[in-house]
C-alpha cells in the first residue's frame, strides 16, 4: 500500500509538473493577457479627437528622448577598466548596446523620437547600472517625456508608440501645485509602499498618478518588485522628477562596489524608495503599469521561478514575453547575447512587414499594435544560439555615430521569467 502511494505520489507530481509545463507554453501563443496602461493614455486622447468623440488634443506633439548605455564602449582605457573592477557581471553586460542600439534607434526613427546613446556618461565610481539616473538627468529638462531602457532589452513591436503608455494631460501641473515643491519624507516600512506589497500586485489601487495630470514616473514589478532596468519618467517642467531622480542617486548605502557583488544595487535602492514614500506622494506621481506593457520577460527554467509559477501562474505569465508585446528584457537570462540577437531577428522581420504595409497603404494596427513578429504559433526559440554577426538593419553595429548624452530634440521622424532581476 505504501508503495502504491508512492508511486501514486510521484505520478500525481509529474502529470501537474507537465500540465504547468504545457500551460506555459501555451501562453505563447494565445493573447489572454492585458496590457494597457491603467490611466487614459496620450495615444487613445489623441485617437478620440481624431474621430470627432469630444476629446481636447494637447495641441502638440511630444519630444521623447530613449535612453540607454552600456559598459565597455568608453572611448577611456582607464574608465573601462574600472568600469569592468566595478561590475561582477561586467563581461555579461559589456557592449549590449552594440547589439540593441540598432533596435533602438530605428524605433527612435520611425516614431520621431530621439535616441540617446550614454555610455560616455557612465560613472566610474559606481557599478554601471547606477549611471542611468545622471544620464536621464542629463536629458530631462530637454524632453517631455524620457524612456530608460537598459542595453539587454529589444523592442519586439514597433507598431506601438510610447504615447499609448504615457498619461494624457492637457496642461501639466507642476509638483507643488497640490502638495509641496520637494519629495515628502519617506514612511516607515508598513506603510502603504510596503516592499511586501511591491512584491507581488504592487497595490496598484494605491498607485495612480492622480494630481490631475498622470503619473510622472511610470514603473512596472515582477514577482519580486518594481524594475529599474525599463521606466518611464516625464521630463521638462517637472521639479518632482528631478527631486526624485536625485533623491534615488543620493542611496549611497544601496551601492554594492565589491567584485564579490553580483547586484548593483540600484534596484534594491528603487524598491526601498517606493516602499518608504509617503502614500500621498506615491499616489500622486507614481504608476504601475501592467509588466507585459513594455518589461516583458524570457523565461528562465528553474525551482524557484517554477514554484512561483505554480503558485501564480496568471501573475507570471502577464509578465512573460510573447508575440505582440512591446519591449522583450531577458533578466536573470545569464547569456544575454543569445536571446537578445533572437529577439531582434524577430524585430527586424516585424519592421519589414510595418514598411510593406506601409507601402501599400495598409497604415498601422490600431490598438496596442499589431504583433510583428514572423508567427504568433511559432516563436523564437530563445535557447538556441543565433549567429551574432552584422545581418543589417536592426543588427548591424549601433556605432553609427560618436555616442551622444546631453543635446537637445534631434530631428523629427515621421509621425506620430526569467522570473527575477536584471
Amino acid at each position: 500500500m505504501k508503495g502504491n502511494l508512492s508511486s501514486f505520489q510521484v505520478l500525481l507530481a509529474v502529470g501537474a509538473f507537465l500540465l504547468s509545463h504545457l500551460h506555459f507554453f501555451n501562453s505563447t501563443t494565445q493573447r489572454y493577457k492585458d496590457c494597457s496602461v491603467p490611466w487614459v493614455s496620450h495615444a487613445s486622447a489623441a485617437a478620440a479627437t481624431a474621430s470627432g468623440g469630444g476629446g481636447q488634443g494637447s495641441g502638440k506633439r511630444l519630444r521623447i528622448a530613449l535612453v540607454s548605455m552600456s559598459t565597455g564602449r568608453a572611448r577611456d582605457p582607464a574608465a573601462a577598466q574600472r568600469q569592468s573592477d566595478l561590475n561582477a557581471r561586467s563581461a555579461e553586460f559589456a557592449g549590449l548596446l552594440d547589439i540593441t542600439g540598432p533596435n533602438k534607434r530605428a524605433y527612435a526613427a520611425l516614431h520621431g523620437y530621439t535616441f540617446v546613446d550614454a555610455s560616455e556618461l557612465l560613472d566610474a565610481s559606481r557599478p554601471a547600472s547606477w549611471s542611468k539616473i545622471p544620464a536621464v538627468l542629463s536629458v530631462l529638462d530637454s524632453y517631455d517625456w524620457v524612456f530608460w531602457n537598459d542595453a539587454d532589452t529589444v523592442i519586439t513591436n514597433t507598431s506601438l508608440p510610447l504615447e499609448a503608455l504615457l498619461p494624457y494631460t492637457v496642461t501639466h501641473l507642476p509638483y507643488g501645485s497640490s502638495s509641496s515643491s520637494t519629495p515628502q519624507e519617506p514612511q516607515e516600512p508598513g506603510g502603504t509602499g510596503d516592499a511586501k506589497a511591491l512584491g507581488a500586485d504592487a497595490a496598484a489601487s494605491a498607485w495612480g498618478g492622480g494630481g490631475g495630470g498622470g503619473p510622472d514616473l511610470v514603473l512596472t514589478a515582477d514577482s519580486t518588485g518594481v524594475n529599474a532596468g525599463v521606466w518611464l519618467i516625464r521630463g521638462a517642467g517637472c521639479a518632482w522628477c528631478r527631486a526624485f531622480l536625485e533623491r534615488w542617486w543620493g542611496m549611497e548605502a544601496f551601492v554594492r562596489r565589491g567584485r564579490g557583488d553580483t547586484r548593483s544595487g540600484d534596484n534594491d535602492a528603487l524598491k526601498d524608495l517606493i516602499a518608504r514614500m509617503a502614500s500621498s506622494e506615491l499616489a500622486a506621481h507614481v504608476g504601475l503599469a501592467p509588466q507585459c506593457a513594455f518589461n516583458s520577460y524570457v523565461w528562465r527554467p528553474s525551482l524557484r521561478n517554477w514554484a512561483r509559477y505554480l503558485a501564480h501562474p496568471r501573475r507570471i505569465l502577464t509578465g512573460l514575453w510573447q508575440p505582440g508585446d512591446f519591449l522583450m528584457h531577458p533578466a536573470g537570462v545569464r547569456n544575454k547575447r543569445r536571446a537578445l540577437v533572437r529577439a531582434l531577428e524577430a524585430a527586424a522581420a516585424g519592421m519589414e512587414a510595418d514598411a510593406e504595409a506601409e507601402a501599400g497603404g495598409e497604415g498601422k494596427a490600431a490598438g496596442d499594435g499589431a504583433a510583428l513578429l514572423p508567427s504568433a504559433s511559432t516563436p523564437p526559440s530563445w535557447g538556441d544560439a543565433g549567429a551574432e554577426g552584422e545581418k543589417g538593419g536592426l543588427l548591424g553595429s549601433a556605432r553609427e555615430a560618436p555616442p551622444t548624452a546631453a543635446g537637445g530634440p534631434g530631428g523629427r521622424g515621421r509621425g506620430g521569467a526569467a522570473v527575477g532581476r536584471g
